[in-house]
C-alpha cells in the first residue's frame, strides 16, 4: 500500500454527488465559470439529466477514479457563444464543468452537440 491512501469509495462518493446533478447547461462564460451564480447568469440552454447520462464511476485512465458525462445534445434557448458546459443542481450548486474544445456560436432553437468528457479524481500522491 502506498504511503498515502484514499479508498475508492471516498472518490466514488464525490463523483456520485456530481452524477446527482439534474441539469446540464451550455454557457457563455468567457473564462468566469467559477460559481453557480455566474453560470446561471450566462446560460444559453439546458438539458434535464439523470444518472443515465453518465458512465461510472470507474478506474481513471492513469489512476484514481473517473466519472464520464456521456455525449448529449443541449437545446439552446438564448443565442450566444458557448464555451463551457456545466453540471449543476438547478438551484444553487455548480457541481462540475468543462471548457469546450472550441467556442461555438449558437442561436435560439439550435442544439449544441457536446462530446463525452471525464471528471477524474487522481490518487493521493
Amino acid at each position: 500500500m502506498p504511503s498515502k491512501y484514499i479508498d475508492d469509495a471516498v472518490y466514488d462518493g464525490a463523483l456520485d454527488d456530481i452524477e446527482a446533478g439534474i441539469a446540464y447547461s451550455a454557457c457563455a462564460m468567457g473564462g468566469s465559470a467559477n460559481n453557480w451564480t455566474n453560470m446561471n447568469a450566462n446560460q444559453l440552454g439546458e438539458l434535464v439529466i439523470t444518472t443515465a447520462n453518465f458512465t461510472g464511476p470507474a478506474d481513471g485512465d492513469v489512476d484514481g477514479r473517473k466519472l464520464t458525462k456521456d455525449a448529449d445534445d443541449i437545446p439552446i434557448t438564448v443565442g450566444g457563444t458557448a464555451d463551457v458546459v456545466a453540471i449543476h443542481d438547478n438551484v444553487s450548486l455548480l457541481l462540475a464543468l468543462t471548457t469546450l474544445a472550441s467556442s461555438v456560436v449558437v442561436a435560439n432553437l439550435d442544439t449544441l452537440q457536446v462530446a463525452a468528457w471525464d471528471t477524474t479524481l487522481r490518487d493521493a500522491a
